[in-house]
């Protein structure tokens, strides 16, 4: 993958944790897709001291994959209307500017980085909950 370069004005640890919570978004997704429906799963613990509940578990992860999820998706969706699907698989898979390009991107290399930058600080921001400089 070679080298990760931090953007201008951004911290690198900071950048370097929001990299990898977003190369997360593939495993999320084929995770959240194996998720049987909390509904569907009945393993009767009814009542008894210190059992635990499976099906309460599995539910509360597919909540959280998707809550994960979404906020990558979101993000993708406010900042760039039009090109949410190229940016979606820019920013998770990683893919380089020519990779991208090649794919048909319906803008230039200067406005899909600057596009990438807001979508990456606005993940931030909402997963971490502050600026990223």
């Amino acid at each position: 993958m070679g080298i990760l370069r931090t953007p201008r004005g951004w911290n690198e640890n900071k950048y370097r944790c929001l990299h990898y919570y977003v190369l997360q978004y593939p495993q999320w997704r084929k995770e959240y897709s194996k998720c049987v429906s909390a509904s569907s799963i009945c393993y009767g613990n009814s009542g008894g001291s210190g059992g635990s509940d499976p099906t309460a578990k599995q539910a509360i992860r597919k909540a959280e994959l998707k809550r994960k999820m979404e906020i990558i998706e979101d993000a993708c969706r406010k900042c760039c209307p039009g090109m949410e699907s190229y940016m979606l698989q820019a920013i998770t898979e990683p893919l380089t500017w020519d990779i991208v390009e090649a794919r048909g991107i319906p803008c230039c290399r200067k406005v899909f980085f600057k596009k990438r930058h807001e979508v990456l600080r606005l993940i931030y921001y909402k997963v971490f909950g502050e600026s990223t400089e």
